[in-house]
């Protein structure tokens, strides 16, 4: 019997392996998938509640990576995305007011969803004699104790001077800390603190824990805010209390509503970004509050 055919089977069977294994380019591939862009999302200081935004949005944001950046808060993140670093960011409402007013540089972005309320927490040494931030007005002898230059609270402090001139002979200096600031309060019975921050923050919690005997909290609710206006020319703050018992070692807020007023930060992006994306960025700020503030 002939062995020919057996043969000629094996060998193109043989060959047939050989060009598999020696030119693997011709099996189909699959194509690779296009790379995220990379959006840069300025948020605050490091395990600040805009950190937390930031990172709670990030997992809600499938066409994007997005990168969480700190930054010194308000007014850093409005230069940085004036200046392109940044193309989206968290910040309170007030800023763009004190931005606009300060650098007269025009921002290219717009309005994504409005983020966490934060209210005005006005904490000053029991011994000052401060039940109202009224009580401040012209007192050249005080000393009102301030975050960094472009924060939050010394955003509040400018907007408030601007509408009201009686405050702009308090001495005012800033800390970098929340740790140094309710030190120095306690220390010097005729200072007072500005903190901006939801309620029941991070920062606001360690006030209630380590000085409720000798800090008090002072009613924040001077009528000339109702005149400070959001970049759309509306009122910026609402008035709204401090519900009784949120803060319940520092007096007299555990016993009472303490006057006040708020505002809702908000997220803005680059006008240039995707509609995909900044629909998605709404989507995930939404989310986010969802996660970061249920009951």
């Amino acid at each position: 019997m002939s062995m020919r055919p057996a043969f000629t089977v094996l060998a193109i069977l043989g060959l047939l392996t050989g060009l598999a294994t020696a030119a693997p380019g011709v099996h189909a591939q699959a194509p690779a998938k296009p790379a995220k862009p990379k959006v840069t999302f300025c948020t605050g200081q490091k395990d600040g509640k805009y950190e937390e935004l930031g990172k709670t949005m990030r997992t809600y944001v499938r066409s994007a990576e997005l990168e969480i950046v700190n930054t010194e808060g308000t007014l850093d993140n409005l230069e940085r995305l004036a200046a392109g670093t940044c193309q989206v960011a968290v910040v309170q409402p007030d800023g763009l007011t004190v931005f606009k007013r300060q650098s007269g540089k025009s921002l290219d972005a717009e309005f994504i969803s409005k983020a966490h309320p934060e209210y005005v927490h006005l904490y000053c040494n029991k011994e000052s004699g401060v039940d109202r931030i009224t009580d401040l007005r012209g007192k050249k002898d005080a000393l009102v104790i301030l975050g960094a230059q472009g924060s939050g609270p010394w955003i509040f402090w400018n907007n408030l001077v601007a509408e009201d001139k009686t405050y702009e002979p308090v001495p005012t200096v800033v800390a970098d800390t929340m740790k140094r600031a309710a030190a120095t309060v306690e220390s010097d019975p005729k200072a007072c603190m500005v903190v901006i921050s939801g309620l029941k923050s991070k920062s606001t919690l360690f006030v209630n824990d380590n000085y409720g005997d000798t800090l008090t909290l002072a009613k924040a609710d001077d009528r000339d805010l109702k005149n400070v206006k959001n970049w759309a020319g509306k009122p910026l703050f609402t008035f709204a209390p401090i519900p009784e018992g949120t803060y319940p070692n520092i007096k007299p807020n555990g016993r009472r509503d303490i006057a006040t007023v708020s505002m809702e930060a908000v997220v803005i992006a680059d006008k240039t970004l995707s509609a995909e994306i900044k629909d998605e960025l709404t989507g995930a700020t939404k989310n986010a509050l969802k996660v970061m503030f249920r009951p």
